[in-house]
């Protein structure tokens, strides 16, 4: 079973809680510029108290390793701001760093309004899936 929230639904807490007090794991997949969100569905699981894991939407580099230019450090910032929470909330996590190819972040900083179409994927029951070098780390 999985729940598909509405953008909306990130600022109820109360329906966060209904919602997450039916489900164990919680894998986020926010995009960039609700990255913050994210704050909100911590507080909401501690709350529920039925979470057994939490992935974070945390693809990318470690923030806590990189160093990085102004517009890419204010993005690793806002990693930072939902790691400490989601290691102080106690709860099960697992942050998956996938590192990244700069060729990805200077087209995106430079010419945000592009869209890429080349990827490399491959079909995995009839579903295309994504390919690209991936550590998991688990806490």
């Amino acid at each position: 079973m999985y729940w598909k929230l509405k953008q909306r639904e990130l600022d109820d807490h109360e329906k966060l809680v209904s919602v997450l007090r039916q489900v164990e794991v919680v894998i986020s997949a926010l995009p960039i510029r609700q990255y913050l969100k994210q704050l909100n569905i911590i507080q909401a699981m501690k709350d529920a108290g039925t979470i057994k894991r939490f992935v974070p939407y945390e693809y990318g580099n470690e923030a806590d390793r990189v160093t990085a230019l102004p517009p890419f450090e204010a993005m690793l910032s806002n990693k930072r701001k939902i790691q400490r929470p989601t290691k102080a909330a106690r709860l099960s996590y697992t942050f998956i760093s996938t590192n990244s190819f700069a060729v990805y972040f200077v087209n995106y900083l430079l010419h945000p309004e592009r869209k890429t179409t080349k990827s490399s994927y491959m079909e995995v029951k009839k579903q295309k899936v994504p390919l690209t070098n991936c550590y998991i780390h688990k806490y």
